[in-house]
C-alpha cells in the first residue's frame, strides 16, 4: 500500500504549521472484474464485454483495443475476435486484460426426400435432421407463396412442390432450407425399358450455414455434374468448375441477398436450395 503525504507549510508570522485535512491519502491496489457475454447465434455480432474496477482510486480511464470511448466500461455488438481493455486509475495504476469473443456453431438442417409415386400423388414425404440446435427447436413449413403447411419436424403425405422450412432453436437462432419435391422420372436409355419404383432420394446437395454471412459452403450429397448459383433476379452469379464427388464441399463468397443453388446429378436429376446472405 502506498501513502502520499500532503505538504506541511509553516506560516512564518505566527510560527504555526498548516496541514491539509487529508494528510494521509492511501492508494489501494486495483483489480478488474469482467463479464463476457458471448453471441448466442452464428453470424450475430452481439458479443459484449463489461469491466468493473475494484480498488484503486477513481476516476478510471478505459482504453479499448477497438477504439471505444475512454469513458465507458463496456463495449457491445462485438463480432468474433480478440479484444483488449486497459484500465488506468487516477494515480496511474494500470491493469490490462484480453478477452475472446467466439461464435457458436450454425444450426444445420439436413433432409431426405421420398418423392411421390407420380406427379398427381400425395404419398411423398421429407425426413429432417437438425444439428447444433439448442433445446427443442420449432419448425415452420411454408409454400413459395408463404402459406403455412405444417409445424412438425417432418412432412408426410405431400405432393410435388417447393417446400420451405425454417427452424428456430430456444436461443432464437434460425436456419432455413428448401426442399424441391418432384416425382422422380427414369432417365431414358435407348433399346431398354426402365421400370421405376419410388424410393428414398437424398437431396442432391446442401448449403450451410443458412442464413449465412458472406461465405456459404456447398456440399455434394451425391456425385454431381456440378451446381450453379442464381440471384433473386434469375441471373447466374456462379457456376462450379467440373464434377463433384459425394461429400465434396466448395466455399463461395457472395454479396448480401437471396440466392438459389441448383444441383445437377450425374444422371441429369436436379434439386435446388434457397440461401439467404446477410450483411
Amino acid at each position: 500500500m502506498k501513502t502520499k503525504m500532503n505538504t506541511i507549510k509553516k506560516i512564518a508570522s505566527t510560527g504555526m504549521f498548516l496541514v491539509s485535512l487529508s494528510a494521509l491519502a492511501q492508494e489501494t491496489p486495483m483489480t478488474v472484474e469482467t463479464i463476457v457475454n458471448q453471441p448466442l447465434c452464428y453470424g450475430n455480432g452481439t458479443g459484449q464485454i463489461i469491466v468493473h474496477p475494484i480498488g484503486g482510486n477513481a476516476p478510471y480511464t478505459y482504453y479499448w483495443s477497438n477504439n471505444a470511448p475512454e469513458d465507458v466500461n463496456y463495449i457491445s455488438n462485438l463480432a468474433p475476435g480478440l479484444y483488449t481493455i486497459t484500465v488506468k486509475d487516477a494515480w496511474g495504476q494500470v491493469v490490462s486484460l484480453t478477452y475472446e469473443i467466439t461464435s457458436p456453431t450454425a444450426v444445420i438442417i439436413n433432409g431426405s426426400i421420398l418423392p411421390p409415386s407420380n406427379k398427381n400423388a400425395t404419398d411423398g414425404s421429407v425426413d429432417v435432421t437438425v444439428l447444433n440446435a439448442v433445446g427443442t427447436p420449432s419448425y415452420n413449413w411454408t409454400l413459395a407463396n408463404g402459406s403455412a403447411v405444417a409445424s412438425t419436424q417432418d412432412l408426410t403425405q405431400i405432393g410435388v412442390g417447393h417446400y420451405y422450412l425454417t427452424v428456430t432453436d430456444q436461443n432464437g437462432c434460425t436456419s432455413a432450407k428448401d426442399f424441391n419435391v418432384f416425382a422422380k422420372k427414369p432417365k431414358p436409355v435407348t433399346g431398354q425399358t426402365i421400370n421405376f419404383t419410388a424410393g428414398n432420394v437424398v437431396q442432391l446437395g446442401s448449403v450451410y450455414p443458412n442464413p449465412a454471412v458472406q461465405n456459404i459452403n456447398v456440399r455434394a450429397e451425391e456425385n454431381l455434374e456440378g451446381f450453379s448459383v442464381y440471384n433473386a433476379y434469375g441471373v447466374k452469379v456462379y457456376e462450379s468448375n467440373g464434377k463433384m464427388m459425394s461429400k465434396d464441399e466448395s466455399n463461395i463468397l457472395l454479396k448480401s441477398g437471396v440466392y438459389t443453388v441448383y444441383f445437377t446429378s450425374e444422371n441429369g436429376e436436379q434439386s435446388s436450395e434457397r440461401v439467404v446472405i446477410s450483411e
